[in-house]
């Protein structure tokens, strides 16, 4: 029978991709990752995509290994606004999913002065420090915080 605290069919493959990088070393990889760029979407279903309790504790921890590894191989330049992302990362992650409003707080949370300047910072890092993926018809791979 199935494991009943496993997490659902297709949270398997996010969560190796959160494992992957929470040990990653080149913060490029990190930062154009979708993974990272749906934890920054403020639209990441932790309970939906994991699909258990189990699984929903486990992509959060994971979440925030990654965001506190972030922090600690980020340029100097980066920490403020990773550790800002840290912040929101919390904020965000203790809002219920069954509140009617949790998009709404989410999305307030990322629309905040310093959260929307953090996320330009780190957009404007990636794209002048790192290899972004090619875009094509219907993709979002635009970094997080570019415009375009």
């Amino acid at each position: 029978p199935p494991d009943a605290d496993a997490p659902a069919s297709g949270a398997a493959a996010f969560i190796a991709e959160l494992e992957a990088l929470s040990k990653e070393t080149d913060l490029c990889r990190i930062l154009t990752g979708e993974a990272f760029r749906e934890i920054l979407s403020g639209e990441l279903d932790v309970a939906g995509l994991a699909g258990t309790p189990a699984g929903a504790t486990q992509v959060i921890v994971l979440v925030d290994d990654i965001f506190n590894h972030v922090v600690t191989i980020a340029p100097p330049e980066l920490v403020p606004a990773m550790t800002t992302l840290d912040d929101v990362w919390g904020r965000i992650s203790v809002i219920p999913a069954s509140a009617a409003d949790s998009e709404q707080q989410a999305a307030a949370i990322l629309a905040e002065p310093q959260v929307v300047a953090d996320l330009d910072t780190l957009g404007r890092w990636a794209a002048l420090n790192c290899e972004l993926p090619a875009l094509t018809e219907g993709s979002t791979t635009t970094p997080p915080g570019a415009t375009g």
